[in-house]
């Protein structure tokens, strides 16, 4: 057999000589699980558009009818693209399902405790789960917990798959599991074929090198929540190599994941919008330059793309956003009728700083969510300075973990060291574009210092990392920074689970006190609509919850609310 079509797999030509098919064999089954769970988390996402779209509700069928799409258009994808034969093709579906379901049990053992997932990323999911269409209706102020302008005007992908998964399992934390599953296939993918074989990098390289892009400390520190920021990093981490591959690669149908993954990225969150934009862009810039011949086919995928995922499934929110307020941004930009990132917002010692100013700060600065009239505090080099900040969510400053500023510095030595010693022009310039885009990518965000909006700074550090890992004599700093990198995700993870294992052992120790003793306890649910429901999904009776004045204590708050608090009704002061 041909060397090239043994290790590249095989072209099928049409009568006139142009290419019809591409197929590739040279990844692991292991590649084909990990990239299965991304496709998973997809089908959700868009067959449950395709329930709302069609003017119909979300039910407890929409996830397994999902499923069953999945497995059927994956099998075929299978078979055509990776030549596997039908059995195997119709077995690695069934793995990916059954990680991704084991992950979402796993969520099930820890509550949310993270303010805006409570306050409104659950608010969403409940209310889709009660027959709300956003394609058809905007939800009344009254309907949500101070938060209609989120639920009416964001992207919604990731409520609609939230609601596909809380309708089947009945318990709403199931679906936090996504994080840990796009966590594990990133690392399937990266480590089972994509680097080695379209780069070129032994396996030692490969593995340690995809293992650390996949523990993004943003997706870390997103395990236990329902924050977007933690898929957005994977999602969009992966989207981004996939480009790479289709242009500097060898895999010439990698252009599939890549558009897979960025139409993800599009309906999660309003950055996740913007960076396809950036993206795609280029991604339609460089596939013209390489393929001009073929410009044709290219033309009718990006078109493709456009129109389905923007122009069909984005109706709500960028067209109808366009329609009523004038761009597909609202309302994060900036506007009367409300506004994001108000002075108060920022650290006292910002006001008046440039974004990189900021962005600079924020990285050599103590963890932490600070605010007007607090002011960042520089972190003294290799010390653990605002680690507990790490077991409270997702700090605004200094989010990439405890060690991550001398990690960086060391990174960027050897970054420019590689350029300095390797000889290869190509890679040199490769090495700088890539950077250029990606620097583009993250400063082009106003609020680039809050890293959970620029996850994708890791990427870099890490490609920056490992720019000598080949070299004869330098290698050395290449495994120290990396292994540093690894320090530092362990060190901030070890603080995140404990701090969660706390959180729910406390929350489950008031819940079963409560449980049939509503009427010997008064209990406030709070002010987020969503907690009630919560609370229901733990046997206590909802119907007799009461107001409990924030004036009448003594009271025990209850973690994992706002507001929530509950005391002896004997205590309780007629109101």
């Amino acid at each position: 057999m041909d060397e090239r079509k043994r290790i590249i797999g095989s072209t099928k030509y049409s009568r006139r000589g142009r290419i019809i098919m591409q197929t590739t064999n040279k990844y692991s089954a292991i590649y084909y699980v990990g990239l299965g769970i991304v496709f998973i988390y997809a089908i959700l996402i868009f067959g449950g558009f395709v329930n709302l779209i069609i003017g119909q509700s979300l039910t407890s069928l929409t996830a397994p009818l999902s499923i069953i799409s999945f497995v059927t258009l994956f099998s075929f994808y299978l078979n055509r693209t990776a030549q596997f034969n039908w059995l195997k093709s119709l077995i690695i579906p069934f793995v990916s399902i059954g990680i991704l379901g084991i992950c979402l049990w796993w969520a099930t053992f820890y509550h949310e405790t993270l303010f805006d997932a409570i306050w409104y990323h659950h608010d969403a999911v409940y209310n889709l789960a009660k027959s709300w269409n956003p394609y058809k209706r905007y939800l009344a102020e009254e309907e949500t917990a101070y938060c209609f302008y989120y639920l009416n005007y964001f992207p919604t992908g990731n409520w609609v798959y939230g609601a596909s998964i809380y309708l089947f399992t009945q318990t709403i934390e199931a679906a936090k599991g996504i994080s840990l599953a796009l966590i594990l296939a990133s690392s399937f993918i990266l480590c089972g074929g994509l680097l080695a074989n379209n780069f070129g990098w032994n396996k030692w390289k490969s593995i340690s090198i995809g293992i650390l892009i996949s523990l993004n400390p943003i997706t870390l520190l997103n395990l236990f929540t329902f924050y977007l920021d933690g898929p957005i990093a994977i999602i969009l981490s992966l989207g981004i190599i996939f480009i790479v591959v289709q242009i500097f690669g060898k895999d010439e149908t990698a252009w599939l994941p890549a558009f897979i993954c960025f139409a993800i990225l599009t309906h999660l969150k309003i950055t996740g919008t913007v960076y396809t934009v950036i993206f795609m862009m280029f991604f339609a810039i460089l596939v013209v330059i390489k393929s001009v011949k073929n410009w044709r086919i290219w033309f009718l995928r990006f078109s493709l793309f456009v129109i389905l995922v923007v122009g069909v499934f984005g109706y709500h929110p960028f067209i109808s956003n366009t329609m009523e307020k004038g761009h597909p941004f609202f309302p994060v930009v900036e506007n009367p009728e409300i506004n994001f990132f108000g002075d108060v917002n920022y650290p006292e010692n910002f006001k008046g700083l440039n974004r990189f100013e900021k962005f600079t700060i924020s990285l050599y600065s103590e963890a932490g969510w600070i605010r007007t009239p607090n002011v960042t505090k520089f972190k003294a080099p290799f010390t653990f300075d605002g680690l507990g900040s790490y077991g409270s969510g997702i700090p605004d400053i200094s989010a990439f973990g405890p060690l991550f500023q001398e990690a960086f510095s060391l990174a960027l030595i050897v970054f420019l060291l590689g350029l300095i010693f390797n000889k290869d022009k190509k890679y040199k310039w490769f090495m700088l574009g890539f950077t250029l885009v990606l620097l583009i990518s993250i400063f082009i965000n106003p609020e680039a210092y809050i890293f959970r909006y620029v996850p994708h700074f890791w990427l870099l550090t890490v490609v920056f990392a490992a720019s000598l890992w080949e070299h004869a004599q330098l290698k050395w700093l290449s495994f120290i920074c990396l292994l540093g990198l690894f320090f530092n995700v362990y060190r901030m993870e070890v603080k995140v689970i404990s701090a969660v294992n706390q959180k729910t052992k406390e929350l489950n120790s008031y819940l079963e006190l409560l449980l049939g003793k509503e009427d010997d306890y008064a209990i406030d649910s709070g002010w987020a609509k969503s907690f009630k429901m919560r609370l229901g999904e733990n046997k206590i009776d909802t119907s007799k919850l009461v107001w409990i004045s924030p004036t009448d204590t003594p009271f025990t708050e209850l973690p994992g609310s706002l507001g929530g608090k509950f005391k002896l009704r004997s205590a309780l002061i007629a109101q």
